[in-house]
Formats: C-alpha cells, structure tokens, sequence
C-alpha cells in the first residue's frame, strides 16, 4: 500500500534515518522503519490483522484509526483506505496511552 504522512514534519524525519535516529532513537527507529515497512507491501487492511506487531483497530475518539506496537508504550496510529489503489495515512507516532 501506499504511504501518505498526514503531517509534514513526521514525514521529513521518517525521510531520513539520521533524522530518525535523533528524534526517537536508535531502536526506536529500528522498529518504525519495520512497521512502515510492513505497511507499504500489506495488499489490504485485513491482512494487517494477521502480521507480527500488533496491528489493531482503534475504537472511540480514534475510530477509523488502526494502531500498531512499536517500543512499549508508543504506537504508529494511521488509517488504511482501501480502494482501487489502497493507501495508508499516516496521522503520528504516539504514546496514547500517557495522559
């Protein structure tokens, strides 16, 4: 699927892996670029039900949204438009669960 970062500045530090590395950290990182990449070559959003990192749907203020784990807390939040050509949008890297 196709990539969209839904925020400009997440986009140009997820373009760069020095970038990266500096503003989450090195295993951090790691795991982001994992994730992305198992988002770009899943053929739809129910295949994503079935890979390692715990993708989910979210429910409440965050319905339509989908998650998935990257190092404890923190999570890759993004929506999946399925379609002609499905895409994934991704809206932030977050701990929600902190208050």
């Amino acid at each position: 699927m196709k990539l969209v970062f839904l925020d400009r500045k997440l986009a140009w530090i997820c373009s760069d892996e020095r970038r990266m590395v500096k503003r989450f950290g090195q295993a951090q990182s790691k795991k982001i670029m994992m994730r992305l990449n198992q988002l770009q070559y899943a053929p739809n959003a129910e295949s994503l039900k079935h890979m390692p990192g715990r993708f989910h749907q979210l429910a409440a203020n965050r319905n339509g949204q989908w998650a998935c784990s990257l190092n404890g807390p923190w999570r890759l939040i993004f929506e999946v438009i399925d379609g002609s050509e499905p895409s994934v949008h991704i809206i932030e890297i977050v701990n929600y669960h902190d208050s």
